[in-house]
């Protein structure tokens, strides 16, 4: 399934169930729709942390995941392979509490 509704975009990524995505976002509510839009009933959108300042932490986060994450047009993106949501989760919660950052489990 294609990541972007744009048809404008026919090189885009293209994703499946066995993929997952880490990334951050101001309102969640509008990136939950945003993903229930191109997604639909074939995607679950899960906040793992609420945190006052991801820019501390979001690049650890982004490191410790490298090698799960999808290289495209020669860059590596927010979505990963491989790996399990479980895993990703403990994973950010694994670098939050090691930067000892105030963060909210959601």
């Amino acid at each position: 399934m294609k990541i972007d509704l744009d048809k404008r975009r026919p090189d885009c990524l293209r994703v499946t169930l066995e993929n997952c995505k880490v990334g951050k976002a101001r309102n969640l509510r509008a990136r939950s729709r945003c993903y229930e839009k191109i997604f639909g009933c074939y995607g679950t959108f899960t906040p793992i942390a609420a945190v006052e300042d991801i820019a501390v932490v979001e690049r650890e986060i982004l490191a410790r995941l490298k090698d799960y994450r999808i290289k495209h047009k020669r860059r590596r993106l927010e979505w990963l392979c491989g790996i399990s949501a479980d895993d990703v989760k403990r994973t950010v919660l694994e670098v939050l509490r090691e930067a000892q950052v105030d963060y909210a489990i959601l």
